[in-house]
């Protein structure tokens, strides 16, 4: 695994909202969120020790199983983005991960995601444990983490709330 300070999110490199990523209301349209965070989720696993050079190398892989956004502030044309990722919990074949995308120049929390990712032994293409480094490595980051602060929300089901 990479050398890496794992007491604090991964904060991945800045990003623009381009004025294609954006929709007839003059915001970031859903897709191009997800697109960031992709963006910023590759970026994590490789300095996680598990990105592209981690495929190459092992032949295994992380693969997404589920995505939950919740969006907090409207980004334009232009704005920048910075977005950081963590470990909330594991298992030896999942990850439970957050990502946060903040206003650069604002700090304000535009949207955040919660995704499930599987680890996959590219040759079967079946889940498979993750190595014992990695657990490792996953077990400081989630244990050095786990008094920061959460954004409201996080595993809430989608619901109509009646009153």
């Amino acid at each position: 695994m990479n050398t890496l300070d794992t007491s604090r999110p991964i904060e991945t490199s800045p990003q623009t909202v381009l004025t294609e990523w954006c929709d007839i209301n003059g915001h970031m349209n859903v897709a191009y969120y997800s697109l960031a965070f992709e963006n910023a989720n590759f970026e994590a696993q490789e300095m996680m020790g598990l990105g592209e050079t981690y495929l190459n190398e092992e032949n295994c892989s992380l693969f997404s199983l589920k995505n939950v956004f919740t969006y907090q502030q409207e980004v334009g044309a232009g704005d920048p983005l910075r977005i950081t990722y963590r470990v909330m919990d594991y298992s030896p074949k999942l990850l439970h991960v957050l990502l946060e995308m903040y206003h650069a120049e604002k700090g304000v929390l535009s949207c955040f995601t919660e995704q499930l990712v599987a680890h996959v032994d590219m040759k079967k293409r079946r889940t498979s444990p993750m190595p014992g480094k990695a657990i490792a490595m996953l077990e400081e980051m989630k244990q050095s983490q786990a008094d920061l602060t959460l954004p409201k929300g996080i595993g809430e089901p989608i619901a109509i709330v009646k009153k």
